[in-house]
């Protein structure tokens, strides 16, 4: 049986400068032997592939693969400390964002989301998989 190698997210990492001064080992996760969980609080999910507490950069905050059913929708939100870059693996949808502006997307668009703005996003007609890396 293969076991994927993951990093240990039990440990935590030290301040961002010392983050930085570590010597950083490449290593490979497994995208699909990761576990589903609800995203945003709307019908999405999420594979949540690497965050602050892993031993990665101290300018990811993290990187997740998520998914819509068709007719879903992610909740209202914001990224108050962090900006987020959606790139659509496949599907098509809409994001809309508070100022009342929206984009169209599909397979293979990349939308960049500032912090601090309000949006949701939806997958009107199809099922829908997304790449989000939230940076600081």
């Amino acid at each position: 049986m293969h076991v994927p190698v993951q990093p240990d997210r039990t440990s935590s990492v030290g301040s961002d400068v010392e983050r930085d001064n570590m010597s950083r080992k490449p290593y490979k996760i497994v995208v699909n032997s990761l576990a589903l969980e609800p995203a945003h609080g709307g019908e999405g999910m999420r594979r949540l592939v690497l965050q602050q507490s892993d031993d990665i950069s101290p300018n990811i905050e993290a990187f997740a693969n998520t998914f819509l059913e068709p007719g879903g929708q992610f909740s209202w939100h914001k990224h108050e400390q962090h900006d987020e870059i959606m790139i659509c693996l496949a599907g098509h949808g809409l994001i809309k964002f508070e100022t009342g502006e929206e984009f169209s997307f599909e397979e293979r668009d990349t939308v960049y989301i500032p912090k601090g703005i309000e949006h949701t996003i939806l997958s009107p007609e199809v099922a829908t998989e997304y790449f989000f890396f939230r940076v600081i």
